[in-house]
């Protein structure tokens, strides 16, 4: 929080962001990306900011899998460790947050472009190790 220029409070964590962990393994991410494309949950839960993203919201209203994955004890105990506290839920409509690049601008391209298998097998975050996103202009102006 100091490094962004803020003060903390007795609510807050010192903690504002983390570099990408892994998560999910490939079938987990599969998965989850079962779960999250189905047109349902897309009609129900995109909503377009700007050319080409999306903001996935409320996930957890609409699907049992996503809710259980993010309230499950092992997940809040791996988020928790990462922000350095103990977190708990308490905005139910940002369980599963999910942003989405896409070339088009309406949930209906969203739904085509979109596909479970993931274009690519592998996302190497090793180089992440030194990377400071407080020292770069790489905090998204939307977010």
């Amino acid at each position: 929080m100091k490094d962004l220029g803020l003060e903390g409070s007795n609510t807050s964590t010192s903690i504002a962001g983390s570099a990408p962990f892994p998560f999910l393994s490939e079938t987990g991410v599969r998965a989850y990306r079962r779960s999250l494309i189905r047109p349902h949950i897309l009609k129900s839960c995109a909503k377009s900011y700007g050319a080409g993203t999306f903001i996935l919201r409320n996930l957890a209203k609409h699907s049992k899998f996503i809710s259980d994955l993010w309230t499950h004890p092992e997940t809040m105990r791996i988020v928790s460790e990462v922000a350095g506290v103990p977190l708990t839920v308490i905005m139910p409509t940002e369980i599963g947050h999910t942003n989405i690049q896409t070339a088009g601008g309406t949930v209906d391209y969203l739904m085509r472009e979109l596909d479970v298998e993931p274009r690519a097998n592998c996302v190497c975050v090793d180089g992440q190790d030194d990377y400071d996103p407080l020292r770069e202009s790489a905090v998204i102006p939307w977010q």
